[in-house]
């Protein structure tokens, strides 16, 4: 059983959104792929409960 403050908090955490930043080091001529990839993933991604959306930015 969940102590009251560790209740809160959780009911706190799950109801807030998260924004992840992760950082790849992709090789050249391989963007195109990756690119690829990651909408193929976006578009499994959309229909799962709590996913709200996805980017690519690019740092040249």
């Amino acid at each position: 059983m969940l102590s009251s403050s560790m209740a809160k908090f959780k009911k706190a955490f799950m109801d807030s959104p998260v924004v992840l930043i992760n950082v790849f080091s992709i090789p050249q001529g391989l963007e195109d792929e990756f690119l690829r990839k990651w909408n193929q993933t976006a578009l499994l991604m959309k229909n799962e409960p709590g996913f709200i959306d996805t980017g690519v930015t690019s740092q040249s």
